[in-house]
């Protein structure tokens, strides 16, 4: 049964597309749909699935090219915290996979990892390959429009850092039968502790053990930390247990309160048993979605999500300084060619004419032979005419290079050569998957026919390692067909 709560908050924003945020806790599957990017424009849609698989939920809903970003569990991913002599993301990322190895259940195991830092501690999550095979198979014919995987922890602390000026405090977030508390530390989460319990809603032995464990668990981190203030986030199936829980916090003489839902709640007047407590983590991944750094994302390695073919405002406003700059400097350049091509288009012309002249004038000459002689002229035309055609120019070929290049991979340039038919760079990039995924990428071009690299290969620096390649690249001979 799906139940939905629309018109749940009154958030403005610009356009966007459209996207929607999806987790599974204790069986029940949440779905948040709005627009990708933030200021969100309209409102948003709040679903529940229960008893039914992922992919039922998304078509039942309507999903269609929607971008999907699902929330990880706890449980389903290790939290490490590293110190590094260096804070350059890059050489974090080649290097964090094996300093956090031994800290993992299997050294051995086969993990994708992922990290955000502050100052010189690097904060990592690791997740099981097993675990991303799952929930693409649970996605189904929806798989290719998953973008990323977040853990539950990092949407807490992006929902958190949007909604409270805290730095340091301490989140309960409490379901049916699970409380899970988070602590946080100058944005830096320091722990992550999950407390499960049978029967949580009965007045039984079980739930008095949840208590017991909630009370050591506060104990130890209060001893550990010094946060400023405890948040309870109530969903409204653990609303018996938030009442208890209140009323332990109380015993300790522990001030808190509840996370302000208002500023982002509109309404909840008639929306069941759906409240804003329940979305929390889903209004914190559209927070962590928008970070330009600091943001984990466990689709990683052969998990990266395909390129879907349209260019953001984003990577426009990256190449719009370059494409201006190369504009001023071609203008000149392409005046001229324009008038020599029409001057030889004049000159081509006049012979034309005088050839008809001549043709007609002799009798020598039969008509077939003139009719092949003036073809010949208007194909030498045509091919002139296709060489002026702005769709072929060198700024539309430089400009669809530019769109197709991904913003997140670390490039340099030392040769480019722009021809009517071919394009060919070289510099250095690296990883070979980031040349692969160039490659990819480029090849989603409709002017673009064949990519092909060739001269790779590794050097040394100081800076660590990075790997040379070349380009060679193919232009389509006529768009018409594709019309």
């Amino acid at each position: 049964m799906l139940s939905t709560l629309t018109d749940l908050f009154n958030v403005r924003i610009g356009a966007a597309k459209r996207a929607a945020f999806l987790y599974i806790r204790e069986g029940t599957l949440w779905l948040l749909r709005s627009s990708e990017k933030l200021p969100l424009k309209e409102r948003l849609e709040v679903y529940r699935g229960e008893g039914q698989s992922i992919e039922e939920m998304l078509s039942e809903i309507g999903i269609e090219k929607e971008s999907l970003y699902y929330l990880l569990s706890p449980g389903l991913y290790f939290r490490n915290r590293i110190t590094l002599p260096f804070t350059e993301r890059q050489k974090i990322e080649g290097i964090i996979r094996y300093e956090v190895k031994e800290y993992l259940p299997d050294p051995e195991g086969d993990y994708l990892t992922d990290f955000y830092t502050v100052d010189t501690e690097v904060y990592s999550f690791s997740t099981e390959k097993e675990h991303i095979h799952t929930l693409l198979e649970e996605l189904g014919s929806y798989r290719d429009n998953l973008r990323a995987v977040i853990p539950y922890d990092t949407a807490l602390l992006y929902a958190m850092k949007s909604l409270v000026d805290d730095e340091s405090y301490v989140l309960v977030d409490i379901r049916a039968s699970s409380v899970y508390i988070q602590c946080v530390e100058g944005l830096r989460i320091r722990t992550g502790i999950r407390v499960m319990g049978d029967g949580v809603g009965d007045a039984d032995g079980s739930r008095d053990e949840l208590f017991r464990e909630l009370r050591s668990q506060l104990i130890m981190v209060f001893k550990t930390a010094n946060p400023s203030i405890v948040y309870l986030n109530v969903a409204r199936s653990g609303e018996k247990t938030g009442e208890r829980f209140s009323d332990l916090l109380k015993g300790m003489e522990i001030s808190y309160q509840e996370v302000p839902h208002y500023r982002y709640e509109r309404s909840l007047q008639g929306s069941g048993d759906i409240g804003a407590a329940d979305v929390l983590p889903l209004y914190g991944m559209i927070q962590e979605v928008n970070q330009t750094a600091g943001r984990v994302n466990l689709l990683k390695d052969e998990f990266r999500p395909r390129m879907k073919g349209y260019v953001s405002v984003r990577e426009f406003s990256i190449v719009g300084g370059l494409l201006l700059i190369l504009l001023i400097l071609a203008t000149s350049g392409l005046a001229i060619d324009i008038r020599t091509r029409k001057g030889q288009i004049s000159l081509l012309r006049e012979r034309v004419r005088a050839l008809s002249s001549e043709v007609y004038g002799d009798p020598s000459v039969t008509l077939e032979e003139s009719k092949v002689q003036v073809s010949e002229m208007e194909g030498r035309l045509d091919s002139l005419k296709t060489q002026t055609d702005a769709r072929f120019s060198c700024l539309q070929l430089l400009k669809e290079l530019s769109l197709y290049l991904p913003d997140d991979v670390v490039m340099e340039y030392s040769d480019l050569i722009i021809g009517r038919d071919r394009i060919k760079f070289s510099g250095k990039a690296r990883t070979f998957s980031d040349i692969d995924r160039i490659r990819q990428e480029l090849l989603l071009s409709e002017y673009f026919t064949d990519v092909r690299v060739s001269n790779t290969g590794t050097t040394g620096s100081t800076e660590g390692f990075t790997v040379t390649f070349v380009f060679d690249i193919d232009v389509v001979e006529d768009l018409s067909g594709g019309d």
